[in-house]
C-alpha cells in the first residue's frame, strides 16, 4: 500500500511578492512571529530576519550583528534569553561625604585629591551575577572595525566571564602623603557592604584585589606574591569566571596566572581601592578591552 504525504498548505500570503510579506510580517510581535514560524517550513525559514528586529527594538539598537559564535545566530533564542548589564549601565558609587576629594568624570574617570593614607574605594552600581540559563550569559557588545577605534553596531557574544579594565593615568601633581606610604591602586571585587572609607580590596572578608605598590594579591586579609607592581600607564583587568570559581588578572592585554580559587560568592561587585593621585579610567566595554577575548584561555 503507498502511502501519500500531504503537502503543506500554501496560504495565500505566500503567493504575494516576498517585499511585501515582509512588509507584513514586520508589523508581527513576538507571540504572532512564533505562531506564523510554526506554520510551514517556509515561514520558519525566514522568520529568524523578523526575530533580529525585534532583538533591536528590544535591546534599543539600530542594527545588532550576528555573532561569530555560531551558538548565537538563533535570534529567536537571543530575543527569549535575559541580557547582561551593557556597558553604560555600570558606574561607580562612592562616599558623599567625601565628594570634595574623590570626582568620577563623565562616569568612567575617577580622581582622588587627598592626601595618601586615606584609603577611599569605589563600588559599581550593579553586581556581576552567576549566570543561571545554559551555563552562559549573552551579553552586548560594541562592535568596531578590524584594527581600529571606529564603532559600526553592536552584537551578541556568550561568555561565562565578566570582565572590566583599568587604566592608570597621570597625575599633573605628585601624590602627596604624610605618613610615607607609597600610593596604592587596587583592584578587584568584594559584596555589596564593602566600605568606602578605610578599606582596600582584599583587607575585608569576602573581597579580593590586585594591589599597584607591592604586585601582591589580597583575599579576607591574606596577602601573597603575585605578579609585578603596576603604574602609570599600565592597563588592569579582573576578570571572574563564576563556573570554575576562578578570578584572574591581566596586564597591558596579557592574561596572569589564576590570582584566587574556590570562591563560594553567587555575586561580586567591581571594586578599586584608591590611595594615589593618579587618576584611573575604568572600561566596561564601552570601548575595546586591551585583552582579546578571540585567544583568551579558559582560567
Amino acid at each position: 500500500m503507498e502511502l501519500k504525504l500531504e503537502e503543506e498548505e500554501i496560504f495565500w500570503i505566500e503567493l504575494l511578492p516576498q517585499e511585501i510579506q515582509f512588509h507584513i510580517l514586520n508589523f508581527l510581535n513576538a507571540p504572532e512571529l512564533s505562531s506564523i514560524s510554526c506554520t510551514s517550513s517556509y515561514w520558519n525559514q525566514i522568520s529568524f530576519l523578523f526575530w533580529k528586529r525585534l532583538c533591536e527594538i528590544k535591546w534599543n539598537k539600530e542594527e545588532i550583528y550576528p555573532s561569530e559564535d555560531s551558538n548565537l545566530s538563533n535570534w529567536k533564542a537571543i530575543f527569549r534569553k535575559q541580557i547582561g548589564l551593557e556597558p553604560s549601565e555600570m558606574v561607580f558609587e562612592y562616599s558623599r561625604l567625601e565628594q570634595e576629594l574623590l570626582t568620577i568624570q563623565d562616569g568612567t574617570v575617577i580622581v582622588y585629591k587627598g592626601k595618601i593614607g586615606g584609603n577611599q574605594a569605589v563600588k559599581g552600581n550593579h553586581p556581576f551575577v552567576k549566570p543561571t540559563e545554559e551555563g552562559k550569559r549573552i551579553t552586548l557588545e560594541s562592535f568596531y572595525v578590524e584594527d581600529s577605534k571606529e564603532k559600526i553596531g553592536f552584537r551578541f557574544v556568550q561568555r561565562d566571564i565578566f570582565y572590566f579594565e583599568v587604566t592608570i593615568l597621570s597625575s599633573p601633581s605628585k601624590s602627596s602623603s604624610d605618613i610615607g606610604r607609597e600610593p596604592c591602586i587596587a583592584i578587584g571585587v568584594g559584596h555589596s557592604r564593602f566600605p568606602f572609607v578605610g578599606e582596600m580590596p582584599g583587607w575585608r572578608d569576602g573581597s579580593f584585589g590586585y594591589h599597584s605598590d607591592d604586585g601582591r594579591k589580597f583575599a579576607s586579609m591574606g596577602s601573597w606574591k603575585y605578579e609585578r607592581p603596576f603604574g602609570v600607564g599600565d592597563v588592569v583587568g579582573c576578570a571572574i569566571n563564576f563556573f570554575t570559581k576562578r578570578i584572574f588578572y591581566t596586564l597591558n592585554g596579557k592574561p596572569l596566572d589564576v590570582a584566587f580559587s574556590r570562591f563560594t560568592e553567587e555575586s561580586f561587585w567591581p571594586i578599586i581601592g584608591i590611595d594615589s593621585n593618579d587618576p584611573i579610567s575604568i572600561n566596561f566595554g564601552q570601548t575595546p578591552f586591551q585583552y582579546n577575548f578571540k585567544v583568551w584561555r579558559s582560567l
